[in-house]
């Protein structure tokens, strides 16, 4: 984490790259020791783990070394490899756990003295239209999409491009790449080589407010 999270920083330093993010593998309300299938229940182990990340990040940057993150964004990952997730979102208990991180972190960060800290989402186009389905006005949004038809990378390229050499990325998350302010970035592959990935993120847009 230490030398990942600082050769990231040390890039962007010098023009290369957009730096280093957090992200939080974030778990469903089954998962909860306390689950009871109630929507109150289920946002406060969202907030409990926007507790937990943010006293990691102050870990991490005060005693590990780790570079501090170079956008105020702390991401939570949402996908099948995280636990207690309930297909369909039923009762809203899934949205609840989102709702309960998304609320807190900012705050919880700022009691370690770290500001300006907002919750974004990383996420898959077929996890989250089985698992959340919903708006999510405000939050900056990275999406693991498909695999790249192509060979090579797609190049560089802004978020506003609907075609990337060929390749045209996902609509999810309620919003279309080109549409909405908040859609900063993809991670992807390629067809040839499926076990590694690549992510192809707009710094010009981070440089905006999502909104």
């Amino acid at each position: 984490i230490v030398n990942d999270a600082n050769t990231a920083a040390a890039n962007l330093s010098q023009g290369r790259g957009i730096g280093d993010f957090m992200y939080v593998d974030l778990e469903g309300p089954a998962n909860d020791p306390k689950y009871n299938g109630t929507t109150t229940e289920a946002k406060a182990y969202g907030a409990s783990q926007a507790s937990t990340a943010a006293y990691n990040y102050y870990y991490l940057v005060t005693y590990q070394g780790v570079a501090g993150s170079s956008y105020p964004i702390i991401f939570m990952d949402l996908e099948a490899g995280n636990p207690g997730w309930l297909a369909g979102n039923p009762n809203g208990l899934n949205r609840a756990v989102f709702d309960g991180f998304w609320n807190n972190i900012g705050n919880d960060v700022t009691s370690y003295g770290f500001y300006g800290f907002v919750a974004g989402l990383y996420s898959g186009p077929g996890f989250y239209s089985g698992y959340l389905d919903e708006s999510l006005t405000g939050t900056w949004y990275w999406e693991a999409s498909a695999y790249y038809t192509g060979s090579g990378s797609p190049g560089s390229c802004t978020l506003d491009g609907l075609s990337i050499n060929g390749w045209v990325p996902q609509t999810s998350f309620g919003q279309s790449p080109s549409s909405s302010s908040c859609y900063m970035g993809w991670q992807w592959a390629t067809m040839s080589n499926p076990g590694t990935d690549w992510d192809q993120l707009d710094q010009n847009r981070l440089s905006d407010s999502c909104g």
